[in-house]
């Protein structure tokens, strides 16, 4: 069985340099044969010269989806292992590879940082944006629904086998060549996997996190080097694409009030016992991230700043209350009511 990683660099060497070594320490740990396929977007990044790569393509920006497109049609691999620069494998990631050959399914990794690891990527679809914008009014419902991600995300951590899901980040997916399909390339950068997922989807391909494929993301390291913000230009085309106008202008609507709703209530000092640390992009607070392993607020916080993540929330959980605080404010903890 031979492997294929490709990915797409924009100014990235550094991260693919981190990326490559991981990867190959762990084919060689496994005894894998492998290639390497980088895509240069940036148009001739003189830097990636010393990166150890199989295939390096200059090409001019044309997005992360044609460039990983590029990447494939070079690629010779069995397997192939579609990954933003930014990643690391951990030690023993690729222990279950083998069993991915003869499956008709993509497979994601448990996503970590530190000791923080990621939930399963929202679909953005029609139903599950109603769902969110109704329990986003109302505290009981957000609060079972906050636990139940949650639970959702540790069952995943301590699973031994694949767990089948909706959708998974397009930071990194796993497919075999047969099943391969290009991904869309109306999109410049967001939501391609989005819509390529739900289109493999429909094509009865499953989706699936290995939690035994563990791999380090310090994800956004490329936006700073980018001036536009391409997230609400590709949700909009997005949607209209998945959707008419209507529905599409409508969930825009409703994912604003989403991301707007404010959830402070009074302020109380913390706990002096807490059961678990919870990260959220979103005052809102639909788990992005829980702290497994030792409850030291501080050094959970601590991994998020020196990873550059200064905005967003942090929850703690503490039976069944809970606090919330800017990571980027005060840093002054609120009670959520009951």
């Amino acid at each position: 069985m031979r492997i294929s990683l490709v990915t797409v660099s924009y100014f990235s060497a550094r991260e693919i340099g981190r990326l490559i070594f991981s990867f190959k320490r762990e084919l060689e740990r496994e005894g894998l044969q492998g290639e390497i396929i980088v895509v240069d977007n940036s148009g001739n990044d003189r830097s990636l010269d010393s990166v150890d790569a199989d295939i390096i393509l200059h090409s001019k920006n044309v997005g992360y989806a044609r460039g990983i497109n590029l990447g494939v049609k070079e690629a010779t691999g069995d397997l192939l292992f579609l990954a933003n620069p930014d990643l690391c494998f951990m030690p023993s990631s690729l222990s279950n590879i083998r069993s991915y050959i003869n499956s008709r399914a993509i497979f994601g990794p448990q996503f970590s940082l530190g000791k923080w690891f990621f939930s399963p990527q929202r679909s953005f679809d029609l139903i599950e944006t109603l769902y969110l914008y109704i329990v986003s009014r109302n505290f009981t419902l957000w609060k079972r629904a906050f636990y139940k991600q949650i639970y959702n995300t540790l069952k995943i951590c301590v699973s031994k086998d694949p767990v089948k899901v909706k959708n998974i980040s397009g930071a990194l997916m796993v497919i075999g060549r047969d099943s391969y399909e290009p991904l869309p390339e109306n999109y410049f950068l967001f939501f391609e996997e989005t819509e390529w997922l739900f289109m493999m989807r429909k094509k009865g391909v499953k989706v699936f996190i290995d939690p035994n494929l563990v791999v380090e993301h310090n994800w956004g390291h490329s936006l700073d080097r980018l001036n536009f913000n391409y997230f609400d230009k590709s949700l909009n085309i997005y949607l209209n694409r998945r959707y008419n106008r209507l529905v599409a202008f409508f969930m825009l609507k409703l994912l604003d009030k989403i991301w707007k709703t404010d959830l402070d209530d009074k302020l109380r000092s913390l706990p002096t016992e807490v059961d678990l640390i919870v990260y959220s992009p979103l005052k809102v607070g639909f788990p992005c991230a829980v702290w497994v392993g030792d409850n030291m607020i501080d050094k959970a916080l601590g991994v998020l700043e020196r990873a550059g993540k200064t905005k967003g929330t942090l929850f703690i959980v503490s039976g069944t209350n809970l606090w919330c605080g800017d990571i980027d404010e005060t840093k002054k903890y609120i009670y959520l009511r009951e």
